[in-house]
């Protein structure tokens, strides 16, 4: 289901889906969460960093940017990344309008998680370990969420661009931080049960 800002953010760890791809890269059955296993999580749990709420908004706007009403304009007409995924697959791409859309998207993208990547700089090494132990539980081996997480602090946004070649790449990337974030999100029973004492 496609998220708003309408739905209750409390119903949607419950119920959200991330759209998985078959855009040529192994989709991910985020359908189903799972519990990430892993000490660092046990320690970062319940504090100001790793707030549920803050996790669950940009869940919400990956989700507008990835699956959504289409937010980039390519060549007069708007679509989502997925959709220009999935286009770009089929065809070859204008260069300099897919160049153009493409900086627009990771633009957009890097506008909806600025304030949480400075909230949870603080935990910027823990959250690569978080994120490695996710991957494992997932099964994935190769991932440009992988490598974005080994970025140094401040240069997050810079080494993105680089990582990033394509429309294919930011989809997958868009899938998995997202569901990396509602697996958390579902991992984090002292920021869960903050999050549900501030909604009372």
């Amino acid at each position: 289901m496609k998220l708003t800002r309408k739905t209750s953010i409390f119903a949607s760890i419950l119920v959200a889906v991330i759209a998985t791809s078959t855009i040529g890269y192994a989709a991910i059955p985020c359908q189903k969460r799972i519990k990430i296993v892993d000490h660092t999580l046990k320690l970062v749990d319940g504090t100001p960093q790793m707030k549920t709420r803050d996790m669950l908004t940009l869940i919400n706007d990956i989700n507008g940017l990835r699956t959504g009403t289409g937010l980039i304009n390519y060549n007069g007409r708007s679509y989502n990344v997925e959709e220009l995924a999935q286009k770009e697959h089929r065809e070859t791409l204008q260069t300099l309008a897919a160049e153009n859309a493409l900086i627009a998207a990771i633009k957009h993208f890097q506008a909806i998680s600025a304030d949480y990547l400075n909230k949870a700089r603080g935990h910027k090494t823990q959250m690569g370990h978080i994120i490695k132990a996710w991957a494992t539980q997932r099964g994935i081996t190769e991932s440009i969420l992988l490598e974005w997480s080994k970025q140094s602090v401040g240069q997050e946004h810079e080494e993105f661009k680089k990582l990033v070649k394509n429309f294919r790449t930011l989809d997958e990337f868009l899938e998995h931080l997202g569901c990396f974030l509602m697996d958390m999100s579902a991992s984090c029973p002292k920021s869960f049960a903050i999050y549900k004492a501030e909604r009372k």
